[in-house]
């Protein structure tokens, strides 16, 4: 066994996961730095924007969203309709949303019912497009 070919292996593996370790973070920093602006045009947008699964989970809301049911973004996120919205209206969502799924179609100008954080029924004009992520 040559103990020196063996420590300059090992060095060179060690140098080798230090270099990559060092990628990695850099690419996590960037995608970090991505979600952030990301996040910022999201929350800039006035209107009420979401994005859901093909289960129907919220992946991404933004604060206007979350704003119009009195909730938070971190309370709306990974949860389906049943979970956050009275039944009647899970399901009026819930329906107008597989239609577009299946459909591979977009809608637009969807009456929709909407509870205000204060409890009142309203009504939201609704436009979805379908995007394959």
């Amino acid at each position: 066994m040559d103990t020196t070919s063996d420590q300059e292996r090992l060095l060179a593996e060690l140098e080798y996961l230090r270099r990559r370790v060092a990628e990695l973070e850099q690419a996590q920093a960037a995608l970090e730095q991505q979600r952030l602006e990301q996040n910022t045009l999201l929350n800039a947008i006035p209107a009420m924007v979401f994005f859901k699964s093909r289960d129907h989970r919220y992946m991404r809301v933004n604060q206007a969203y979350a704003q119009s049911y009195g909730k938070t973004i971190a309370e709306i996120e990974g949860k389906t309709d049943w979970e956050i919205h009275e039944p009647h209206i899970a399901q009026a969502y819930y329906d107008n949303d597989e239609a577009v799924m299946s459909s591979g179609r977009a809608v637009h100008n969807v009456e929709l019912p909407i509870q205000r954080p204060d409890g009142t029924p309203g009504w939201l004009s609704e436009h979805l497009s379908l995007i394959h992520i």
